[in-house]
């Protein structure tokens, strides 16, 4: 199917789509997407896949992944220096523990209550019969 021009719809320039403009097609031209088929046909360097979750039991020990799990008690607080805030939180899924740690991030907090069911995604290791992220 051409279009005017002769070109399909397909060769057209990205700024054709509502809200490119000129600065964002320069930041997609930089990696070498300057059409609609650049666009369409374009490969991210890495994809993340956080919609398949695992249980607790199941996670491996280097293992990126995604669980879903309960809140087994509110956050606990410690400090690193003067400057870091870390955050530990217990979680549970039904099939065992994993304790989740993260850093500066204490408007988080506020909205964890006990029994509350979250997702979490992360490196999970192993330390013995211990799972953290």
């Amino acid at each position: 199917m051409q279009g005017l021009g002769g070109h399909t719809g397909l060769d057209e320039p990205v700024t054709t789509i509502r809200g490119i403009a000129a600065k964002r097609a320069a930041l997609l031209a930089r990696m070498n997407i300057r059409t609609l088929r650049d666009l369409l046909l374009h490969i991210p360097v890495r994809y993340e896949d956080r919609t398949k979750t695992l249980s607790i039991d199941e996670v491996r020990d280097n293992e990126e992944c995604t669980i879903e799990a309960a809140a087994a008690a509110l956050p606990r607080h410690s400090r690193a220096g003067k400057a870091l805030s870390v955050w530990h939180l217990l979680v549970s899924d039904g099939s065992g523990y994993m304790n989740i740690t993260w850093f500066n991030q204490d408007f988080a907090v506020h909205s964890i209550h006990a029994g509350d069911r979250f997702l979490f995604f992360g490196i999970a290791k192993r330390a013995g019969t211990r799972i953290e992220m």
